[in-house]
């Protein structure tokens, strides 16, 4: 069954699918928000450590949100979860601050455009690593 029609049969897909979208949606309003809110309230802050801090803010509560409602995980071990969750938003991380840097910094594109293009390509990215990589279903035996 291909996604297109999972997600029209299958209920339970459809839930999962909409609540990481509205999280998704609420941590990316938490990112550009927090960004927004630094770059306007402390004009000195280096535009780049701006979005860092925007991104760390928006991994803690993308954390909390997925492991909760999302993907509702069992495991035990939280720390090598938030762990491996927190490699996967590295990754993504790296990803969003060098392409930031040069659509931003060295192109002059507008920075708040370039923070809501970089956020879609990294939801979809961030549900990839999540659902495969980080709250994987166990196997049962």
């Amino acid at each position: 069954m291909n996604f297109v029609e999972k997600l029209i049969k299958d209920k339970d897909y459809r839930k999962h699918i909409i609540s990481y979208l509205f999280f998704g949606v609420l941590t990316t309003i938490i990112c550009l928000g927090s960004f927004w809110l630094m770059r306007k309230f402390i004009p000195t802050m280096n535009e780049n450590i701006a979005n860092i801090i925007s991104i760390v803010l928006a991994v803690i509560v993308a954390y909390i949100t997925n492991r909760k409602y999302v993907f509702t995980s069992t495991e035990k071990n939280v720390v090598k979860e938030f762990l491996s969750f927190c490699s996967g938003r590295v990754v993504t991380m790296l990803f969003e601050t060098a392409s930031f840097w040069f659509f931003a910094t060295v192109l002059n594109f507008n920075e708040m455009i370039v923070k809501i293009g970089n956020s879609v390509v990294v939801v979809i990215l961030n549900y990839i690593i999540s659902k495969f990589l980080v709250f994987k279903e166990k196997k049962k035996i």
